[in-house]
C-alpha cells in the first residue's frame, strides 16, 4: 500500500506542477522564443530580398502594407483562457481525489501522510529544479526554426502563386 500512496501523491504533484509551471512560465518562454525566431527568420529573408532589382524593390514595397495582425485575435485569446480554466479545473479535481485517495489508504493502512507527502514533495522539487533549469538554459537558445528551409518554402509557394 505504501507504493500506491507514493505513486497517488507523485501523480498529484507532478501533474500540479507541470500544469501550474506552464501557464505560468512555460508559455512567457515560448512566446519569447517564437517571436525571436520569427524575427530571425524574418531578417533572414528580407535580407535575401535586397538582392532583387530597385524596381521590384519598389513596387514590392509600394505594394506592402502593415497589418496590426502581429497580435493574437478575441477568438485565440478566449480559447487559450477557456483551455487554462479547464486545466485549472481539471488539476484541481485530479488534487482532490488524490490527496481523498492518498488520506483513505493512508487511514486505513495505518501510514503516516505527511512523510509520504514530503517525499512526494522532494521529488517534485528536483523534478522541477531539472524542468526550469533545462528550459531556461536549453530550449530558450535552441534555434530549431531554419531559416533556408522557411525561404524555400516561401519561394516555392511565390513560385506558384505568379505561374497560376
Amino acid at each position: 500500500m505504501e507504493f500506491y500512496v507514493e505513486l497517488i501523491l507523485n501523480i498529484v504533484f507532478i501533474s500540479l506542477f507541470i500544469g501550474l509551471f506552464y501557464f505560468n512560465y512555460v508559455v512567457k518562454v515560448e512566446k519569447q522564443l517564437i517571436e525571436s525566431q520569427a524575427t530571425f527568420i524574418a531578417k533572414s529573408v528580407s535580407n535575401d530580398l535586397l538582392i532583387l532589382p530597385d524596381p521590384i524593390l519598389q513596387s514590392l514595397n509600394n505594394s506592402l502594407t502593415l497589418s496590426n495582425s502581429t497580435n493574437l485575435s478575441h477568438k485565440q485569446i478566449d480559447n487559450n483562457l477557456s483551455l487554462e480554466q479547464n486545466t485549472y479545473t481539471t488539476l484541481f479535481y485530479i488534487y482532490i481525489i488524490g490527496i481523498v485517495l492518498a488520506f483513505t489508504i493512508c487511514e486505513m493502512n495505518n501510514l503516516y501522510l505527511l512523510s509520504y507527502l514530503i517525499k512526494a514533495f522532494i521529488v517534485l522539487v528536483f523534478i522541477g529544479l531539472t524542468e526550469y533549469g533545462f528550459l531556461t538554459l536549453v530550449i530558450k537558445n535552441f534555434i530549431s526554426a531554419d531559416p533556408n528551409y522557411i525561404k524555400y518554402n516561401f519561394l516555392q509557394n511565390l513560385k506558384t502563386q505568379l505561374n497560376s
